[in-house]
């Protein structure tokens, strides 16, 4: 992809703490401004989602933490649009090394739009947070 990734300082960043034990926690709803007058939303907009480094204590081996991008027309969307965004897997009794990765959302999307992080196990990580960035 060409061209400049300016960091859109109007939503950066979003972040939210990550769950306590075996749960799903989302981050608060960005209103993309789709469907209202314009009803477009810009090709050229992508989100920067970043899981941190957790222990072994916080994301045992074979744990997850799974990353979903939900989408819809109130400010709670819970319909997931992308799924496995962004996958981190506690091995080797040393937790997992924190990850970012870039998504570029669909140009139907509803006007709001926020992520899900489920952790599947009872391990606790809420003193780290995920965090969203808005590029375009």
């Amino acid at each position: 992809m060409s061209g400049r990734r300016i960091e859109d300082a109007a939503v950066s960043p979003v972040t939210k703490a990550l769950p306590n034990g075996a749960a799903a926690i989302y981050t608060d709803a960005i209103d993309t401004g789709a469907r209202n007058a314009d009803a477009q939303f810009p090709e050229s907009v992508e989100y920067q989602i970043t899981l941190p480094t957790v222990t072994t204590g916080e994301l045992g081996d074979a744990a997850t933490l799974i990353v979903a991008a939900c989408a819809g027309e109130t400010d709670t969307p819970t319909a997931v649009i992308a799924d496995r965004l962004l996958v981190l897997t506690g091995a080797g009794g040393a937790g997992a090394s924190g990850a970012s990765v870039r998504w570029r959302p669909p140009s139907d999307l509803p006007r709001y739009l926020r992520f899900r992080v489920t952790n599947s196990a009872a391990g606790n990580i809420s003193g780290k947070v995920v965090t969203v960035n808005q590029y375009h």
